[in-house]
């Protein structure tokens, strides 16, 4: 097949691939689990859930992070934007602790994406007093509100 390629001219149009370039090996690892599979809060503001989602649009997509309180089910925080850049997540957690103050040891659960293993989204954690953890395994949220775990 080759020999007659060859013979005949014809070259096999090649396949260019996606080049990634974000830079993984700068982040640091995911945090341990530590609400521990248990999506269920004794009082408000003790646990948040994050998360990144992307909408469709007429004018073409928008990228979404939201902070859930795991007590209310209620949204804390959220970010809206056109590319899912570092400053989308950041922007919901800044919202949330705005306007919740919430005391020191609140949990901060997410599916550990490197957006949210940034420096900067760690920082802001840090400063204020929230401990950051979850393992990858997604959610889902069943019509009555409740969280469910992604089959």
């Amino acid at each position: 097949m080759a020999k007659l390629r060859l013979k005949a001219g014809i070259e096999a149009k090649r396949k260019y691939y996606f080049r990634v370039i974000t830079e993984h090996h700068h982040t640091k690892a995911a945090a341990p689990d530590l609400i521990k599979r248990q999506f269920a809060s004794i009082a408000p503001d003790r646990a948040w859930v994050g998360d990144m989602t992307f909408i469709r649009t007429r004018a073409g997509w928008l990228h979404l992070a939201v902070l859930g309180d795991l007590y209310s089910r209620r949204v804390v925080g959220w970010g809206m934007s056109e590319r899912p850049n570092e400053g989308l997540p950041l922007a919901a957690l800044e919202m949330a602790f705005m306007h919740r103050r919430p005391e020191h040891g609140l949990i901060h659960h997410t599916d550990q994406g490197p957006i949210y293993r940034a420096h900067s989204y760690r920082a802001l954690m840090a400063e204020c007093a929230a401990e950051h953890g979850g393992e990858g395994q997604r959610l889902r949220q069943c019509s009555g509100g409740e969280l469910l775990l992604q089959p």
